[in-house]
């Protein structure tokens, strides 16, 4: 498991992230750094305009490794349907393969 470190900006304006996350996988990044842009959102309610928000996404040495805009919260229903009916999906079906003679 890895440390990343998820800073947000606006090319302005800067929020630090000095402690990071826990992160097992690396595919899970972009999925945390939705999380954290919903997250300082939820606390600045109706405080800022966010769509030239991203997050930045780095790991302990300092290389970026994920730059995520920030997801409103229509956009971010929209995405949670989308990876739930994912998740739901029947396996695909394979015919069986019968011996060559």
């Amino acid at each position: 498991m890895a440390r990343y470190r998820f800073h947000a900006t606006n090319g302005y304006a800067f929020v630090l992230d000095s402690v990071g996350w826990e992160v097992r996988r690396p595919e899970r990044l972009a999925r945390r750094a939705i999380e954290v842009a919903a997250s300082l959102m939820d606390e600045l309610d109706g405080e800022e305009d966010w769509s030239e928000w991203t997050i930045s996404v780095h790991d302990l040495r300092g290389r970026r490794v994920l730059v995520q805009p920030f997801v409103s919260p229509t956009e971010r229903a929209t995405h949670a349907v989308w990876e739930s009916s994912l998740c739901h999906q029947p396996p695909a079906r394979t015919e069986p393969r019968l011996p060559q003679a």
